[in-house]
């Protein structure tokens, strides 16, 4: 059976720009795909980030601003 990809998120590591991508099924369309350049300074510096990606991203910030514990 057909799965949609899992969202994501791309982001420019030049200027901060970001966008979540979030198909909705597994026949991806133009929007769905992320840009090669960054749509506000045209930087090709873009990093794709998967959901799991992020939460885990976001455990390790926490963990440092709060402590290990």
């Amino acid at each position: 059976m057909p799965v949609p990809p899992r969202p994501y998120t791309v982001r420019c590591l030049e200027c901060g720009w970001k966008k979540t991508y979030a198909p909705t099924s597994d026949v991806l369309r133009p929007e769905d795909l992320p840009p090669t350049l960054c749509p506000l300074c045209r930087s090709p510096k873009l990093q794709s980030e998967s959901k799991s990606d992020l939460v885990d991203s976001i455990r390790q910030t926490l963990k440092r601003i709060l402590g290990d514990g």
